[in-house]
């Protein structure tokens, strides 16, 4: 089984052009890509058709009228299982530059595992359906079979394990949003949710919960969605 720990890099950033709340996502991936894109590792990291492994949130502090200023300050932190790649992005995150904003600093700290009591999304969960968002067709069982599923398996695929799937994940689930979240991916619209999965108690539920905070829940995750916080018994 590999060593599993979740580092997170925290990064202040200069805004050089004004952002609206929409797009914000979208200009923080960028700068995540430019970073990676500057080695022949990574550079088949970002292209591969695989998880990532990474996820990051948004934009610190949040703004009132939903419009990031250009020549203000603002944080973000982005998370991964990888010691050699969060050390990667506390470096190049730190001198990376796009048109929209500019790398100032980075620190980087690892996340200690703990009895985590709950964790709850930062940044809406994206389930692609084949036929769009869950709501229109598939049922809340569905829904939450998928959130399921997708964590065993990447975590089996990051672990090398094949977990039984006998046990329970979560005890109650807690919707945070009334109506979905849209959100803008390449020249599409996707339909998200904000939740609070209330973590089991046993061995399995927290090591997967411990891990999700490194990857991301449900997909999208290396483009900003599915980070979640959690808090601990």
């Amino acid at each position: 089984m590999r060593k599993l720990a979740v580092y997170q890099v925290n990064c202040k950033v200069y805004m050089m052009k004004s952002v609206p709340f929409e797009r914000m996502q979208i200009e923080l991936a960028y700068l995540v890509d430019s970073t990676l894109l500057k080695t022949e590792e990574y550079s088949q990291l970002h292209n591969k058709n695989c998880y990532k492994n990474y996820v990051f949130d948004g934009l610190k502090p949040i703004e009132k009228n939903r419009c990031y200023q250009e020549g203000k300050l603002y944080t973000f932190s982005i998370r991964c299982l990888d010691e050699k790649l969060a050390k990667y992005f506390e470096k190049e995150l730190a001198i990376a530059y796009t048109e929209t904003m500019k790398g100032l600093s980075c620190e980087m700290v690892t996340i200690k595992r703990c009895m985590i009591e709950k964790l709850y999304l930062l940044t809406p969960a994206i389930m692609k359906f084949n036929d769009g968002y869950w709501k229109k067709s598939h049922s809340f069982e569905e829904f939450q079979h998928r959130i399921f599923q997708n964590a065993v398996k990447k975590y089996n695929q990051y672990t090398g394990e094949k977990i039984a799937e006998d046990f329970k994940l979560y005890t109650n689930i807690k919707m945070l949003n009334d109506k979905p979240m849209k959100i803008r991916y390449k020249n599409i619209s996707l339909l998200g949710d904000k939740f609070e999965l209330y973590i089991a108690e046993n061995e399995t539920a927290q090591s997967i919960a411990y891990f999700l905070l490194g990857t991301g829940i449900c997909e999208l995750n290396s483009r900003g969605y599915g980070y979640a916080n959690y808090r601990a018994m």
